[in-house]
């Protein structure tokens, strides 16, 4: 079950990690970021999760935020994903290969919880495509798209 380091969430050792058998043990660093590494079952391949969440650890409400995420990834996913291609097709586009093409072919590679103080949280979606060296960063804010940066 992917995400289920959430489940069990965080049982908090005295060197400041985070416990979970079927996840490894995340660590915290210096930002005050929970990393964990995982198999995101639903998409078949392993990204990096980081979470924001200062010196406390997420709360029971962030938490079922997270298990949300974690039931519908494939769906926010592909809805954003839509939603970035309709935002940005252009029938004249010549190059190859075409932006819808790119985005397409994205692979997930993060997602980084940013902001936890307040809703709708804030959080990103890290992605590459085999067809670009660019990397897009969907910015996400609860279960909405709220902008795409694209780095390269």
């Amino acid at each position: 079950m992917p995400f289920k380091f959430l489940t069990s969430l965080f049982k908090k050792s005295e060197t400041n990690t985070a416990q979970d058998e079927s996840s490894g043990t995340p660590t915290k660093n210096s930002a005050g970021q929970w990393e964990p590494s995982n198999i995101f079952e639903s998409l078949n391949e392993k990204f990096d999760i980081s979470i924001n969440s200062g010196e406390e650890l997420p709360s029971t409400i962030q938490v079922d935020f997270f298990k949300e995420i974690e039931s519908n990834f494939s769906i926010i996913l592909e809805k954003v994903i839509k939603e970035t291609i309709e935002e940005v097709e252009d029938p004249t586009d010549t190059q190859e290969p075409s932006t819808t093409e790119i985005l397409n072919c994205l692979e997930v590679i993060s997602i980084h919880f940013e902001n936890l103080s307040e809703t709708p949280y804030e959080w990103e979606i890290s992605c590459s495509s085999e067809l670009s060296d660019f990397l897009f960063t969907f910015h996400m804010k609860g279960f909405d798209n709220d902008g795409l940066a694209i780095d390269g």
